[in-house]
């Protein structure tokens, strides 16, 4: 059987593609605003996930067809406990892992704390590792929220690690604003107020009985 030929222009990786620099127009539009203005881009991007991840966190393959629909039903807080599937390479990590995390610590910074976890550790690392990076280096937030722009973004003393990240806030909370988990570590004594559970079961682990057990 001759290899599979992708067709041209298709991105053999499902990790959705952004753009965490915005154009230097918008950036200097929003700097320009009023405080009226800013305001209600503030309040947008807390509350609307498809705004949030398309016009400020800069994911670009979320369409209002696809993705519309997931958006408004993640910004449902009804439930405590909810399952999302789409097929592989939507985007479901990027909306409901990463996008809804971020949307989450804009909202209310001084009560989240988030948990990610992931069938390995690695995974979800990664995943926090994207959400820090549109606070490291995103303008538009920068702009919008530099209330919750850590000072520093590593060395002695931050709250700012591979598995762990805080924003700046005023509660005294031991669990910090986001931390990354693979299945099967130790979290006794962790309160969390929001848990993402995002592909805890991968192939081998279907396939294994035990895995499946515990």
């Amino acid at each position: 059987m001759s290899e599979l030929q992708l067709p041209s222009g298709f991105k053999a990786s499902y990790r959705a593609p952004y753009t965490p620099a915005p154009e230097p127009e918008v950036v200097e539009e929003v700097a320009g605003m009023s405080d009226t203005l800013r305001d209600k881009l503030r309040l947008r991007a807390q509350k609307d996930r498809y705004f949030l991840a398309k016009g400020i966190l800069g994911y670009q393959d979320v369409n209002p067809y696809t993705h519309g629909p997931l958006c408004r039903a993640i910004e449902q807080g009804d439930r405590n406990r909810r399952m999302y599937l789409m097929p592989r390479g939507h985007l479901k990590t990027t909306l409901c892992t990463v996008t809804d995390s971020v949307g989450l610590a804009l909202d209310n910074p001084e009560e989240c704390r988030i948990l990610i976890v992931n069938e390995i550790e690695d995974n979800a690392i990664g995943f926090l590792s994207e959400i820090k990076a549109h606070f490291e280096s995103n303008e538009l937030i920068h702009k919008l929220f530099p209330e919750l722009i850590p000072e520093r973004f590593g060395g002695p003393g931050s709250r700012w690690s591979t598995a762990r990240a805080c924003l700046p806030r005023s509660t005294a909370y031991k669990e910090w604003t986001w931390s990354a988990a693979g299945v099967g570590k130790a979290l006794a004594g962790n309160h969390f107020n929001h848990i993402k559970c995002d592909d805890l079961i991968g192939f081998e682990a279907r396939e294994s009985p035990a895995n499946m057990r515990y």
